[in-house]
């Protein structure tokens, strides 16, 4: 909740969500996040076999009258994550924090709530660029492609 609450702060179009773990190793450029003017996201196949994560997903997509049916990759699930602020400011009044709440047997994360909500307005693509998994690192896996 907290990570799509801090909107309410941001002044600027975009917002880098990072963990206090995370380390950045280098000068981070507008170039290394940015495809086309859109941010950059690792797109992660979703693993059918993971219960957790399929009923998680689910329950983001469900959340917003939609089902995962069509799915097949989902938008990472951990930061490094840049999020776009105008769009979360748009959706925060739509969800209630007890979403992410474990006891709740709707119970999702928020960047399988972000990526549901992405796909139910149909901006995802308008917004983000589609990036390689395989590397570990969102930056430096930008400008490659999914083909």
């Amino acid at each position: 909740w907290f990570k799509l609450a801090a909107s309410k702060i941001v002044s600027s179009e975009w917002y880098l969500l990072i963990d206090s773990d995370i380390v950045l190793q280098k000068p981070i450029r507008h170039t290394d996040m940015f495809v086309d003017n859109r941010a950059c996201y690792k797109q992660i196949p979703i693993d059918f076999t993971n219960l957790t994560h399929v009923t998680q997903l689910s329950n983001a997509y469900s959340h917003w009258n939609d089902t995962i049916n069509d799915q097949k990759y989902f938008m990472s699930d951990h930061t490094p994550f840049i999020m776009h602020t105008k769009t979360v400011k748009e959706m925060l009044p739509e969800i209630d924090q007890n979403l992410f709440h474990p006891l709740n047997d709707k119970m999702t994360l928020e960047f399988f709530l972000w990526s549901a909500y992405l796909d139910h307005r149909g901006i995802k693509d308008q917004l983000y660029f589609p990036t390689q998994p395989s590397s570990g690192y969102l930056f430096n896996a930008c400008p490659k492609t999914l083909n």
